[in-house]
């Protein structure tokens, strides 16, 4: 298994933050946090079902929001660790003993990221990044049987 295989650096990638998301799907959370993130300067990418799309442009984002949807958890979470960017999740949405080894940004509050200058972010994303994935896949969890 190619642990985050064929990505591109996160310095060397053009969008900082991306944000994809159904605001719909949890309003109380996501439309202040579209908002927010808009106005932040991140890339708004408005979900459709081209998935294609979405993962090229996961893959050149250096973090990826990921707020909670139906539950705690969101799948994007996910998509974003296995394409190689770093998703920022609400702090106590998904256990930290899974969590803390990954590359993952965990906030109380969404400006912690959105708040940041570009070089801040940078900064943030170079503590981040060497963390491994490992953990973000079954034959991991299989071996721990």
């Amino acid at each position: 298994m190619a642990e985050r295989a064929a990505q591109v650096p996160a310095d060397q990638r053009e969008t900082q933050i991306l944000a994809s998301f159904r605001a719909q799907t949890n309003p109380e959370e996501r439309e202040p946090l579209k908002a927010s993130a808009v106005a932040a300067g991140a890339l708004w990418l408005e979900p459709s079902p081209d998935c294609a799309r979405y993962y090229a442009n996961v893959r050149n984002a250096t973090f990826v929001l990921s707020p909670p949807g139906n539950g705690a958890d969101c799948h994007r979470t996910w998509e974003a660790i296995y394409l190689g960017a770093i998703p920022v999740i609400r702090r106590g949405t998904v256990s930290p003993s899974i969590v803390d080894p990954l590359p993952v940004l965990q906030v109380d509050d969404w400006e912690e990221i959105l708040g940041l200058d570009e070089s801040a972010r940078a900064a943030l994303a170079s503590s981040l990044v060497d963390r491994s994935s490992i953990s973000a896949y079954m034959p991991y969890w299989c071996r721990q049987l």
